[in-house]
């Protein structure tokens, strides 16, 4: 029940008990009793009314693909991290092959390259960082584990040892901040198609943990929802 049809029917009450009291003879304190009981009961209707109404559903979160490709949840669609792999499983048999990741990898690419010149070039580096997945500048959160380098090699920490996930590390299943740029192994400031590729198949080899030359679910690592934030960095 809306406030305002609330306040319409105690208005309506109001006015009809007002004359009912004067007829019987009750006092203005009776009165005034009678009005708060009234005013308590159409309170507790509009909650009821409230509890009764579904909660919205809720966004399904942020997954950044091997490559950098971000993926945002809808409240009634599958899983992000479903969304890349099902799109990656291009003969939709459960596994990811090397050509079915690089395949993934060269789309993505070109999405990037919006000059189609070949290389993903510093402007192309900032709308990537600033419009498609601005959660690559934000801050960082407090966890252990191993992490990602920007060599495309897993890097071990020390037992009991806590590191800070930033900007994408926390949405992405290798812990990388920011997985284009890691790419750039020559440290030009840009990122070619030959590396991005080399970079793919490193990271291919990365999550196929059972070294068969096909990633199955099983062996994706799972998705942190993130540590205890530590602040901006």
């Amino acid at each position: 029940m809306h406030a305002r049809t609330q306040a319409e029917i105690f208005r309506a009450y109001f006015g009809a008990n007002r004359g009912i009291a004067e007829r019987v003879g009750l006092t203005g304190r009776e009165m005034m009793r009678s009005l708060l009981v009234a005013g308590c009961l159409l309170a507790l209707t509009g909650v009821a009314h409230a509890q009764d109404r579904p909660e919205p559903p809720r966004p399904r979160g942020l997954f950044i693909s091997p490559m950098g490709e971000p993926f945002r949840g809808q409240p009634d669609g599958k899983a992000p991290q479903d969304a890349w792999f099902d799109g990656a499983d291009a003969n939709h048999d459960g596994a990811l092959t090397l050509d079915e990741f690089r395949d993934d990898a060269a789309r993505w690419f070109k999405v990037l390259d919006r000059k189609g010149d070949g290389e993903i070039d510093p402007g192309d580096i900032e709308v990537y960082e600033t419009v498609l997945a601005p959660e690559a500048r934000g801050g960082g959160y407090e966890t252990g584990g191993p992490t990602m380098g920007s060599d495309g090699q897993v890097k071990a920490a020390d037992v009991g040892s806590t590191r800070v996930l930033s900007g994408l590390a926390r949405f992405n299943y290798l812990g990388s901040p920011e997985p284009v740029t890691a790419a750039d192994s020559s440290l030009n400031g840009g990122v070619s198609m030959i590396e991005f590729m080399a970079a793919a198949k490193r990271r291919f080899d990365l999550l196929d943990t059972d070294h068969d030359g096909r990633i199955t679910r099983q062996e994706l690592p799972e998705l942190r929802a993130g540590g205890k934030r530590r602040g901006r960095r």
